[in-house]
């Protein structure tokens, strides 16, 4: 007999799946509260994964404060993408927003969004920005829907813009949480790194494509040493080639398969990749010299760039695909000028979605 997924008894979930998070929960309950929503009106839904920590306790603690509180924790540990996909079975909200334990919400009215779901059933989820270190994602100028495979296929060919990141991270969202039980959508473990932009795509393929971006910062995302990113990009010690370059790959694909971008297109897109951030090494290399006269090392993501640009290529030999390589070299580069401009403050930051936004602002 099919397990029967709980009864919505809420307005919203916020589900924060966690491993050993003991220390990051009074700042983060007290960034809920900035929301401004009455406690009755959504759960928080702790998914603990055996932590080894203090987390039982740190929650039980809350628990007093928090009648809207509920805690789940894992008989062992199932690992974090599987986590993830618990904590969707067993959310109650109408809507849902997957948190991480690492990061903050920020002042934000998220009646807005909510009123904005509960009006139009064709928007499949809305997406708001994240600032990190002062950066904001995506942080275009207008709101309003778009559509899914356009955004796709702005964001992956268009040199002035160049986005393969383009759906952020996965807790600016605001997802309908029967539509992920009707998708039957879930996270994939074999992506580790990047399953939380593909569950993204597929959930808003299978819910007809329309977005709603919000341009407002709803959530602050955090570094630090306790998080998986961490060890996926920055820790030298467990530097791991497959989760770094071939999850983007995997992730890329089955992207431009949900937006329909043919095969050929795709590889361009991924040689465009691999292009640009061999360019912005020798780009900031370039500026460093000016300044200090001396060469820039080579980083692991430059080095390991290169060897995902000869994996793409040996791909297009594979498939007897032939490209200018001349012209995605002056494409790519085009893109990493215009960032580095930017970052400088020499080129006025101008991003519009004009072209792939609607019309229509509900």
């Amino acid at each position: 007999m099919q397990k029967q997924p709980p009864l919505i008894k809420s307005l919203l979930t916020i589900a924060i799946p966690c491993y050993n998070g003991a220390t990051n929960f009074a700042e983060l309950f007290s960034s809920i509260e900035l929301l401004g929503l009455n406690k009755q009106e959504y759960e928080v839904l702790i998914i603990d994964n055996h932590s080894i920590d203090d987390t039982e306790m740190v929650i039980a603690g809350f628990k007093r404060r928090w009648p809207n509180l509920k805690y789940h924790r894992n008989k062992s540990n199932i690992g974090r993408i599987e986590n993830w996909n618990l904590a969707l079975e067993l959310c109650e909200g109408e809507f849902v927003i997957l948190m991480n334990v690492n990061d903050r919400f920020l002042p934000f009215d998220i009646r807005r969004p909510l009123q904005i779901l509960k009006a139009n059933k064709q928007v499949t989820m809305v997406l708001t920005d994240y600032k990190q270190k002062g950066l904001v994602y995506p942080n275009w100028l207008e709101k309003g829907c778009f559509k899914f495979n356009d955004y796709i296929k702005a964001t992956f060919l268009d040199a002035r813009i160049l986005e393969f990141y383009s759906l952020g991270i996965l807790h600016q969202h605001i997802f309908r949480t029967d539509l992920i039980r009707q998708a039957g959508v879930s996270f994939d473990p074999k992506m580790p790194r990047t399953t939380d932009r593909v569950f993204v795509g597929e959930v808003a393929c299978f819910g007809g494509e329309i977005i709603y971006y919000l341009n407002e910062s709803m959530v602050e995302w955090r570094l630090n040493t306790n998080r998986y990113h961490y060890a996926a990009h920055i820790n030298k010690h467990s530097f791991n080639l497959e989760e770094l370059w071939l999850n983007e790959y995997e992730a890329n694909f089955r992207l431009s398969q949900l937006a329909e971008i043919d095969q050929k297109d795709f590889l361009k897109s991924q040689l465009m990749l691999a292009m640009s951030y061999t360019h912005k090494h020798w780009l900031y290399n370039f500026r460093n010299k000016l300044h200090t006269r001396k060469e820039t090392r080579e980083g692991l993501e430059f080095l390991t760039a290169k060897i995902y640009l000869e994996y793409v290529k040996a791909i297009c030999k594979m498939n007897d695909f032939r490209f200018n390589y001349n012209l995605i070299s002056i494409e790519s580069f085009f893109a990493v000028v215009r960032e580095f401009l930017i970052f400088h403050k020499i080129l006025k930051k101008n991003r519009s979605l004009k072209g792939v936004i609607s019309e229509q602002d509900l």
